[in-house]
């Protein structure tokens, strides 16, 4: 039986979001290893201990897979916070990566948390969904897309991965050459 979402949207559509969201997802997996390598290292503590967990950490440990866990406002942060430990050039560069991706990141959320539906009438894309914004209390919002912002969003979103990638490996070399 074929999926209903697949009968009911464009399969180009689907390819797109699906690409989208894989790319947002290796943005924020680059943007973890990066804080592995910029955050200053601190001594591990431990918010409590019970029969189920001896060892929980808390929110501010230092680990890849924790820096992985982390809501991309809280790893924008913390990213922002270690930038001055690099030189000015890729401080600026890190610090500029943060706000664009803090000033785009409701296209993510959209993305993932949204539901989409084909208009058939004009062939554009409709999509309903809550705004993330703290306020259990606000209407949904629905909005149309065309192909165009389908495609460009996409482009934007894999060069800012492309940018990104670039960076942390100029991040590597700065911190290979000044350790």
């Amino acid at each position: 039986m074929a999926s209903l979402i697949k009968t009911n949207l464009p399969n180009d559509f689907l390819t797109n979001l699906g690409a989208y969201l894989q790319t947002c997802a290796y943005i924020e997996l680059e943007l973890a290893i990066v804080l592995t390598k910029v955050e200053p290292k601190r001594e591990p503590s431990l918010t409590s201990q019970s029969p189920t967990n001896v060892t929980r950490p808390n929110k501010n440990e230092q680990s890849f897979p924790a820096f992985r866990k982390l809501a991309i406002s809280r790893l924008l942060k913390r990213l922002k916070d270690s930038a001055k430990s690099l030189p000015d050039g890729l401080r600026e560069e890190l610090l500029a990566v943060c706000g664009y991706i803090e000033n785009n990141k409701n296209h993510r959320h959209l993305a993932t948390h949204g539901a989409f539906f084909l208009d058939r009438t004009t062939g554009l894309l409709r999509v309903n969904f809550f705004p993330v914004d703290g306020n259990f209390q606000s209407e949904s919002e629905s909005m149309q897309i065309g192909p165009n912002e389908i495609e460009t969003t996409l482009d934007i979103c894999d060069q800012t991965l492309r940018l990104v990638i670039d960076l942390r490996e100029r991040i590597d070399v700065e911190l290979a050459r000044t350790n």
